[in-house]
């Protein structure tokens, strides 16, 4: 059974399991108590500060809703099992900002999937796609090994409904959704934050859907050192602005397809699709993707002057057809393997970037590194981002030549020998 626990400094080190529910005068079991309190918990669902953290750590792989949503107390079954589901409906009726901690279930080392089954329940968020209306931070141990499966039901997380809300995907990997609008994450409303994660592998069957990731009018959504990758959709195979506001660094659009479904097919990676909305692309790789309008990026909004598409330190490249389209701003230091993107003067059109495989490169998430020769090593702009998206120090002296300076795109070169 995952009884909550509190505070976010002793959140994944102090654990309360029934403590109070035990003799409470047996000599060992109140120095316990003493030892929690000394870490910053309370038993009871209480915090010794207003706002309250709890932490619902999962237990089984297997889809189940929980038993008495509100009553702090993660269990599915009469033996206390704490599911995915579960902890995330009792994250929802909790006040404050939780954690869902996804952990190596068995301890095995193995891969985790946690397979959506419910197809049929009393109340949303009790089957079909994950329903997130709190604010939680939803935490795995790594992409490559926690894995959310959508299992082709739906969308596989929907963030926010009515209510403002701050949302955070740590470490983990979203895939095998199948939706309408949305194949993978929907964000509705609220700020949602993409980090270290994988959104792969899920679709939207509608003629305007996003394949992996959804950004509505009042989500502001974040993806930093992500991947999102193997989507379809038709607006916006890889990820989809219909009125939001998008921030992406650090991060690998790579192998997604728009596939026209009678509206059209814009934006193989990205694609901004509705007034208001606003984009801001830094240090990404967009690759290989596939779409009839803007095979990378696409801005297809009615009105061009509402739009505010900005990209900068960003390589696209390997792109079927023309790679933008649209209303579109470059920032500068840019690499492009054609002519179809707006250009400035330390942008570098129709080259070939020369970038390795979609693979491990170190990291939570899969890369595309800079091969030696490509037009992406040291020629970022002046003022980059701290880290590249495996969390290696810019700039670096990646041609050899005795200076150091920003690549363009989502990975550093470590120097002239090491990607």
């Amino acid at each position: 059974m995952a009884a909550p626990i509190f505070s976010a400094e002793v959140s994944e080190v102090c654990t309360i399991h029934n403590l109070l529910s035990r003799d409470m005068f047996r000599l060992p079991t109140v120095l316990a108590v003493l030892a929690v309190l000394a870490l910053g918990c309370l038993p009871g669902g209480l915090s010794p500060t207003a706002a309250d953290h709890s932490v619902f750590t999962v237990e089984t792989r297997s889809d189940g809703v929980d038993t008495n949503p509100g009553d702090g107390v993660c269990s599915i079954n009469a033996a206390g099992i704490c599911s995915l589901r579960a902890a995330i409906q009792e994250a929802n009726a909790h006040a404050g900002t939780d954690v869902v901690v996804l952990p190596d279930i068995g301890a095995d080392g193995l891969a985790d999937r946690f397979k959506l089954t419910l197809t049929s329940g009393a109340t949303d968020g009790a089957f079909g796609d994950l329903d997130v209306t709190s604010d939680m931070t939803i935490r795995g141990i790594g992409a490559a090994r926690t894995k959310i499966d959508g299992n082709q039901i739906e969308n596989v997380l929907t963030i926010g409904e009515a209510d403002h809300i701050t949302v955070e995907l740590q470490k983990l990997t979203v895939t095998g959704g199948m939706g309408n609008s949305a194949g993978g994450v929907s964000a509705v409303i609220g700020v949602l934050t993409v980090d270290r994660v994988a959104i792969t592998a899920n679709e939207a069957n509608s003629a305007s859907g996003a394949g992996g990731l959804e950004v509505l009018q009042f989500a502001t959504v974040n993806v930093r050192d992500s991947t999102i990758s193997q989507n379809e959709g038709s607006f916006g195979g890889g990820i989809g602005v219909f009125g939001g506001s998008l921030s992406i660094q650090n991060s690998t659009v790579d192998g997604n397809t728009a596939v026209d479904r009678g509206l059209g097919s814009f934006g193989g990676g990205l694609s901004m699709s509705a007034e208001g909305g606003t984009v801001v692309v830094r240090h990404t790789t967009i690759a290989n993707n596939v779409a009839v309008n803007g095979a990378a990026i696409s801005s297809s909004d009615p009105d061009p002057f509402s739009v505010d598409f900005t990209f900068a330190n960003s390589v696209l490249t390997g792109n079927a057809a023309d790679l933008c389209s649209g209303e579109l701003r470059s920032r500068g230091n840019n690499i492009y393997n054609d002519a179809s993107c707006p250009t400035v003067n330390s942008d570098r059109p129709s080259v070939n970037a020369r970038l390795g495989n979609l693979k491990d490169n170190g990291g939570g998430t899969l890369t595309r590194a800079p091969l030696t020769g490509s037009p992406a090593i040291d020629k970022g702009g002046a003022t980059c981002l701290p880290t590249d998206q495996r969390g290696v120090t810019r700039p670096r002296d990646g041609d050899g030549n005795g200076s150091q300076r920003c690549d363009s795109g989502a990975v550093e070169r470590k120097s002239a020998g090491v990607p």
